[in-house]
């Protein structure tokens, strides 16, 4: 992979730090947390032409592992009733970059097109990074107000930390109502009315009915099991 020398020139200028200490991941009940990706994502690119940069994504906070996973889950149709699997890490690198969302400027991300899954510069600086022999970067969430940590296999140290300390099960879809991410909409019928009125969203019509009465009242409120989903609390 060729590399823009520029980039590089400016991430060699920055400091470094070791990291040690605990994070978060989410994956699927049955997917081990530990193991390393070459598919990409934000900060690495993915493999092709015999070169790949495995990477391990972490948060440094429970809630931003949950909501980098449930931005894609609540796009899905139908939505995924399995639960996911957090796990807590303790972790260590020997050169991490951290970046503030000032040093993203800097390095020419668009921060204000920061929550897209446009990842073409985050990608160049993540490879960039492991070109460099760091283990590590630590930068902002776009879908929590937290920092994650990626951990870069190629140049990572065999006597440094990476261990499960503990893992639950979350519902996932649970936790993403109880965070505003998936909203759950309400269709009214009247009982002496068999016809149902349907909200207008395209979503709503396609979810899935299940009754329950309202205390105090004739009306029969049908659930919608996926219906609106919301924007990210931070926009990422």
């Amino acid at each position: 992979m060729i590399h823009d020398q520029d980039l590089l020139d400016r991430l060699s200028t920055l400091a470094v730090e070791r990291f040690d200490g605990e994070v978060f991941r989410a994956t699927g009940v049955n997917a081990s947390p530990l193991a390393f990706s070459v598919n990409g994502g934000r900060w690495a690119p993915p493999a092709r032409d015999a070169t790949d940069v495995p990477v391990l994504y972490t948060s440094l906070e429970r809630n931003g592992a949950l909501a980098e996973v449930v931005s894609y889950l609540r796009l899905l149709t139908p939505l995924p009733s399995r639960p996911l699997k957090v796990s807590r890490l303790g972790v260590s690198t020997a050169k991490t970059l951290r970046l503030a969302r000032a040093g993203l400027e800097w390095l020419d991300v668009d921060i204000a097109q920061y929550g897209v899954r446009d990842y073409a510069r985050t990608q160049s600086i993540g490879a960039a990074l492991a070109f460099l022999g760091l283990d590590g970067l630590i930068a902002p969430s776009a879908r929590w107000p937290c920092d994650n940590l990626m951990i870069y296999q190629s140049n990572r140290l065999l006597n440094e930390r990476l261990e499960v300390i503990e893992e639950e099960n979350v519902d996932w879809q649970a936790w993403a109502r109880a965070n505003g991410l998936l909203k759950v909409a309400v269709v009214e019928t009247a009982v002496a009315n068999p016809t149902t009125t349907v909200s207008s969203s395209p979503v709503a019509a396609r979810g899935h009915l299940s009754r329950s009465h309202r205390p105090g009242s004739s009306t029969v409120v049908h659930h919608i099991g996926w219906s609106h989903l919301s924007g990210s609390p931070s926009e990422h």
